[in-house]
């Protein structure tokens, strides 16, 4: 019902991190959907990276070369993967963790 009222145009999960230090994103690679890897539309090239090349050029805290966008078996019940798997099935919208130290 919320997809059919609302449009989601970015879905961010914020959380703290105490070993790796800075600010970076966890995204999931549309590149890998495309090959077979799960359901979801083929997307733009590199489109899952575009709001974090933002943030880096915008932000001087935060660190695109420790962004991350593989989707490991292990994380896919995360935030990130579900709503970003839920929302692949009409949109091409991003999904990210972010992650803060």
């Amino acid at each position: 019902r919320f997809q059919m009222d609302r449009e989601v145009v970015l879905f961010v999960d914020l959380h703290g991190h105490s070993r790796k230090k800075n600010v970076f994103l966890y995204g999931c690679d549309a590149r890998a959907e495309a090959r077979g890897a799960g359901p979801g539309p083929a997307r733009g090239r590199l489109a899952e990276r575009v709001f974090p090349r933002l943030l880096a050029r915008k932000c001087e805290v935060f660190s695109f070369g420790d962004c991350n966008f593989a989707v490991q078996r292990s994380k896919e019940a995360s935030a990130r993967v579900v709503v970003w798997r839920e929302f692949q099935a009409k949109h091409a919208h991003p999904s990210f963790r972010m992650q803060f130290s």
